[in-house]
């Protein structure tokens, strides 16, 4: 009899254990995760980014994960964060993302449509009547000359770099240019050739190459798939309907959860 009670008391104080660890792990603060934006020539500095990366990702990880943001608007910046802080979670321009793919084996979790709703593609753009055959060996103006890897090899699918004498400068510096025959082709954007039917001279020029359309900006997970990014991708489907504000901070319409075939022609 004195034995049976033991062995109640034995089971009875297991049983109180086992509910305090459970209550506690439910009510555990989430943990903690490193998440970088690198794009490199972006907008803006890491300081003037703080308060609204915070904004986002504290939403975005509300309940799953405490998510700590980077911004990097240089390739060093980047590297130097991936190196001291070693991020589970990051949103890379896509040159950096291709570039990156081998080492950093990223799973995209959540694909950006960005406020102003422009695909991801580019254009060559010359003075009208000229040929892409006819601009061999020609000048070329575009802020997105460093990403000229990307663009001949998954954009165009041309080596560009072969084909013209390429340097970096701003869409209107080029197109103006162009305009007045001091360059031969600029290089654009969705947005930047958009907004060129606005420039007075825009009749004067016409778009002599498009690119395939690439899929979207993508968070992803670094180091492949776990039950957390399985966690984040669900949150952050909903996150812009529930949450509008902090996905305009970082200028994003709408978040959704990735197509990852999509994204081979960049990863693989």
């Amino acid at each position: 009899m004195e034995k049976e009670k033991v062995m109640g008391k034995r089971i009875s104080w297991l049983t109180v254990l086992w509910v305090v660890s459970t209550v506690s792990g439910a009510n555990a603060a989430p943990p903690t995760e490193h998440f970088l934006i690198c794009i490199p020539g972006g907008p803006g500095t890491a300081e003037e980014a703080d308060a609204r990366l915070g904004t986002f990702l504290d939403s975005l990880g509300e309940g799953v994960v405490s998510l700590k943001g980077h911004y990097a608007v240089t390739k060093e910046a980047c590297e130097a964060i991936l190196l001291q802080h070693k991020p589970r979670f990051a949103l890379f321009s896509h040159a950096e993302l291709r570039e990156r793919a081998q080492a950093l084996k990223p799973v995209p979790l959540l694909t950006v449509t960005p406020v102003d709703e422009q695909p991801i593609q580019y254009f060559i753009v010359a003075q009208k009547g000229v040929t892409f055959d006819s601009l061999k060996g020609k000048s070329l103006l575009s802020p997105h000359w460093p990403e000229e890897s990307l663009l001949s090899q998954v954009a165009f699918k041309r080596d560009l770099k072969a084909h013209f004498s390429g340097k970096k400068g701003s869409a209107l510096r080029a197109l103006k240019k162009v305009a007045k025959g001091k360059a031969d082709a600029a290089l654009l954007d969705a947005l930047e050739h958009a907004s060129m039917k606005e420039l007075p001279f825009a009749n004067n020029l016409d778009v002599v190459l498009t690119s395939i359309e690439l899929p979207g900006l993508a968070i992803v997970e670094l180091g492949g798939l776990t039950a957390l990014g399985k966690k984040l991708r669900t949150a952050g489907a909903r996150l812009c309907s529930s949450s509008s504000d902090a996905c305009k901070a970082v200028e994003m319409k709408e978040l959704k959860p990735s197509e990852p075939k999509e994204y081979d022609i960049l990863l693989k």
